[in-house]
């Protein structure tokens, strides 16, 4: 049993080295390399003890990274925040600081450089609603590039 903990405590160790991880996503892998529930358990609450896995701010971190690169959905995060084994109450709370402005502001950004494409309006709110924007917020963009679009365009 000793050998089998100190074995998974290494692989823990060096797939949080990688990259930050979920409480999940460890429990998962350790559970794929055939160790038992209690190694699993002991190895999840070692890396939590020592704040090598912490979920809220793996969550929030993951917000910020997708936020700032990838310009996602509130709906689209919390669905990868979900796959990625995170609770349902720290995802909520982290997804909480987006503002609907925010998340317009999104929105629009994806649809003028869709639109600066030749795309038309129904590709781009179909991807708009792919992406999980709501549909209030699409029609919002759709309105204001309208008017953009018409303010550009007269002399």
């Amino acid at each position: 049993m000793a050998k089998e903990l100190d074995q998974a405590k290494k692989m823990a160790l060096r797939w949080v080295s990688y990259r930050p991880r979920t409480e999940a996503e460890i429990c998962t892998r350790l559970k794929q390399k055939g160790f038992p529930q209690d190694v699993v358990d002991q190895i999840t609450e070692y890396l939590k003890d020592f704040k090598y896995v912490d979920d809220r701010s793996f969550a929030e971190q993951w917000v910020k990274y997708r936020l700032e690169k990838k310009k996602k959905s509130k709906r689209l995060l919390y669905t990868e925040l979900r796959n990625k084994g995170i609770d349902d109450l720290i995802a909520s709370e982290v997804l909480e600081s987006i503002t609907e402005d925010e998340e317009y502001n999104m929105a629009f950004e994806q649809a003028k450089k869709r639109t600066e494409r030749g795309n038309a309006w129904s590709s781009i709110a179909r991807h708009l609603v792919r992406q999980g924007f709501p549909n209030d917020i699409v029609y919002r963009v759709y309105k204001d590039l309208i008017t953009k679009t018409t303010m550009d365009e007269e002399p």
